[in-house]
């Protein structure tokens, strides 16, 4: 399997290690000179990381994956590219067979539905804002999840940090955990690893 990620910031260095160990290939994008700064780790040589090429050479880039690959679009848009990138890359992409996951904030992240991403993962203080809610216990998160399945999300995954985290699947099943017992040390990571950890 290949993968792509868009953003080079903790959320797409952590993924790419993480797929990069498991024996795939990957590609981060990045446009700024480093990559984030509390990882400066290229997964051993496994990882090819692309910095500062220019949007057209990234689409290319990206235009040749296909079936059985994967797409992380984390984080906000660079400001090199258009504020509707992540829609145009979907645009492209679509019907290629890539599984497309979108860890992005609000607009970002409603925007890309319409594509049929195969996993997004917001949080639930993320989601509580698209809909002008507050959902502070697991249960409340399942019905505002599976709206954004109607609206085109196939797996909505919601970290909720020391409340645990929900899976809304495809297959309308849904997972609900507690987070682990034990002391927290530092939570920073911890949505991506658990994206990582799904795909």
């Amino acid at each position: 399997m290949r993968a792509a990620i868009i953003g080079g910031g903790a959320a797409g260095m952590y993924a790419a290690v993480m797929l990069a160990q498991a024996g795939h290939s990957v590609t981060i994008y990045e446009k700024n000179e480093k990559l984030g700064k509390k990882l400066f780790i290229t997964g051993k040589g496994r990882c090819n990381l692309t910095n500062n090429c220019e949007v057209e050479e990234l689409m290319k880039q990206l235009s040749a994956l296909g079936e059985g690959d994967v797409l992380f679009l984390a984080g906000s848009i660079p400001s090199s590219m258009a504020d509707d990138a992540y829609q145009k890359i979907m645009e492209m992409l679509d019907g290629k067979g890539i599984r497309i996951v979108v860890d992005a904030t609000r607009d970002l992240l409603m925007k890309v539905l319409p594509y049929h991403p195969f996993l997004i993962k917001p949080n639930n203080h993320e989601l509580g804002e698209i809909f002008g809610v507050e959902l502070k216990t697991r249960e409340s998160v399942v019905p505002y999840a599976k709206q954004l399945q109607k609206k085109g999300a196939q797996n909505v995954l919601v970290s909720m940090a020391g409340e645990g985290a929900v899976l809304v699947a495809a297959s309308g099943e849904v997972f609900e955990a507690p987070a682990p017992k034990g002391k927290l040390i530092n939570g920073v990571g911890a949505g991506d690893s658990m994206v990582a950890g799904f795909m």
